[in-house]
């Protein structure tokens, strides 16, 4: 009863906040691309991302009374996801706000299946009492709500990669070809929502290495695992993949040089090669012109391959190597008042730092305590990694290993633009978490410990309820909380265009007629009832004597654009929703 609830509780949450915030910038392009393919079966759009998540949106959009004639416009035979993405949701003849909140409404539900699966491998794995925790921490997870509400790929990813970890376990637990189907299926569902998804496949190879080498522990309890059995499995889950891949690309096979965005593609890199540019460009690249651009064996049978061999799912590997090259060449990223090119290593343990709630990093500290405590007691201050590893029970690893990997391979990225991406590893920290609830200790020392670790919760939950509908800008006590956040990480973190709607609820309680306005975004501010006029930038002093009343900026273009630095002359009369600031105009 009390999980029901608190699975209610999630829901309704991200429910209200899907129905309060507008529309943030990716999901114009992941609504406008699902929509299309459902109706169009043409996955032009948006290849950079696999359909799965996409199409899930699309789905309850499709029944909508939409202008067709949204595939007559220049977007659309441009293949310009964002203009196409914009004409669906304000020139289609339907309002934005019904397709945003029902295109979102599929992901919500995903939140409360990860939910669902969190309780119920608690449960499972430690105990009733561990399950409520570990789901209460997850429940009041801002990340979870913020991106539970969106029509982005983050947490459906999550669900997806831990539900394949739990099948795969459950696969090792009982080796029948039945399960390992059902852990095959999840492995592929989960690479065709996010490319990040493929590194499944090393991870899960590695813990079933890893369990292999455990089987001489007595703490080992699963069957032995042969060799040949994992092989089979491995094979057979890329070959799930590939016929899952390409049923969800409708059974497409095209010749890729017959591909206008590939022929454009090619067109630039050869000009980039013959110019002398592409020794400047990120490796590998460079290496790869010769083979294509260069008279050769290697060269021809590469460019008649291209013509002539049809390829199944091509949009996919097309996808796949956008993917590719975004991450080879980076993207521009801000981490605590520094913007550069390709990214921050440390970006990452960053985001996790400020925007964990803290009362999941101080359970995490007891947690981390009471290992090393449990380590001391058992070996003293000798480091015994066999023996560690021989005594740690077997279902940790599942619960260890692909967090773990998948954190540490965020590391290398060059594409550093939210902690949504890492969102991974939180259902598996809160099983770990809710194992907290099982410490052996002493009955009221237990009574007491469980108590704190509840106040903990409570606290935390209190926060960000109180917040609500503004978890996506929710950062921890560290950085100074939400109202400093945007000193230490933008985008996705904090201001992603969402607070159009805010902005017309605050004009209406002010009787402000039109305002000057700033907005970091690409929805349409008139569709929310907005009349404005856009502020100048770097006006000139004249200009600037010539400018009265009110002026909304968002947050991003005020931190990173110097010429919106002359706002800052100006006195703030008020902060909405966090990521915009009103200045009055005197």
């Amino acid at each position: 009863m009390c999980a029901a609830l608190l699975l209610i509780v999630l829901f309704g949450l991200e429910l209200h906040g899907a129905r309060s915030l507008g529309q943030t910038i990716d999901e114009g392009a992941h609504i406008g691309a699902g929509y299309s393919y459902r109706k169009t079966g043409d996955f032009r759009l948006n290849p950079e991302h696999p359909p799965l998540m996409k199409l899930l949106a699309g789905l309850p959009i499709i029944f909508l009374p939409i202008d067709q004639s949204i595939f007559q416009s220049d977007a659309w035979h441009a293949s310009d996801q964002w203009g196409f993405g914009y004409a669906l949701l304000y020139d289609s003849g339907v309002s934005h706000t019904t397709i945003l909140w029902l295109a979102r409404l599929p992901l919500m539900l995903s939140s409360v299946l990860l939910a669902w699966l969190v309780f119920k491998w608690t449960r499972n794995s430690f105990s009733p009492a561990a399950a409520l925790f570990a789901l209460t921490l997850l429940v009041f997870d801002p990340n979870i709500i913020a991106h539970g509400s969106l029509a982005t790929n983050d947490v459906l990813t999550t669900l997806l990669f831990f539900a394949s970890c739990l099948s795969f376990w459950r696969f090792l637990e009982h080796q029948t070809w039945q399960r390992g189907l059902g852990a095959s299926v999840c492995i592929a569902l989960t690479a065709l929502t996010k490319f990040t998804g493929l590194t499944l496949f090393p991870i899960l190879a590695i813990v079933a290495v890893v369990v292999r080498l455990h089987e001489a522990s007595p703490m080992h309890t699963l069957p032995h695992i042969s060799l040949k059995r994992m092989i089979a499995f491995f094979g057979g889950a890329l070959g799930v993949f590939a016929l899952v891949m390409w049923v969800l690309y409708g059974f497409e096979l095209t010749r890729p040089l017959r591909d206008p965005s590939l022929q454009a593609a090619l067109n630039r890199a050869r000009a980039a090669h013959e110019s002398g540019l592409g020794a400047n460009q990120p490796q590998p690249i460079p290496t790869l012109y010769p083979l294509l651009f260069e008279d050769g064996a290697a060269s021809r049978v590469i460019w008649w391959t291209l013509e002539n061999v049809p390829i199944p799912a091509y949009r996919f590997f097309f996808g796949f190597g956008s993917f590719l090259n975004h991450q080879i060449f980076g993207h521009r990223a801000y981490l605590h008042g520094v913007e550069q090119e390709g990214g921050f290593v440390q970006y990452f343990p960053l985001a996790f730092l400020w925007k964990t709630p803290m009362a999941t990093l101080l359970l995490l500290f007891v947690g981390i305590v009471a290992a090393g405590s449990l380590y001391f007691r058992t070996f003293g201050l000798r480091l015994r990694l066999k023996q560690v590893f021989l005594t740690i029970p077997t279902q940790y690893f599942i619960l260890l290993i692909p967090p773990i990997l998948f954190f540490l391979s965020t590391l290398t990225s060059r594409i550093n633009i939210g902690h949504r991406h890492i969102l991974v590893v939180y259902p598996f920290l809160y099983v770990l978490l809710g194992a907290l609830f099982t410490l052996p200790l002493q009955h009221k020392m237990q009574t007491v410990f469980r108590a704190l670790l509840l106040t903990m919760v409570a606290i935390s939950a209190a926060f960000i309820v109180s917040i609500h509908p503004f978890e996506l800008s929710y950062m921890n006590e560290l950085v100074g909380g939400p109202t400093r956040g945007y000193e230490y990480l933008l985008d996705s973190n904090y201001d992603w265009g969402q607070g159009l709607p805010r902005v017309a609820e605050y004009m209406k309680e002010n009787h402000l007629e039109t305002v000057y306005l700033s907005y970091f975004g690409n929805a349409k501010p008139e569709a929310y009832g907005i009349q404005y006029a856009r502020l100048p930038k770097d006006p000139s002093t004249f200009e600037q004597e010539q400018l009265h009343g009110t002026a909304i900026a968002s947050i991003t273009h005020l931190v990173t654009d110097e010429e919106y630095f002359w706002l800052r002359n100006y006195p703030i009369v008020a902060r909405i929703g966090y990521n915009l600031v009103v200045f009055k105009l005197e």
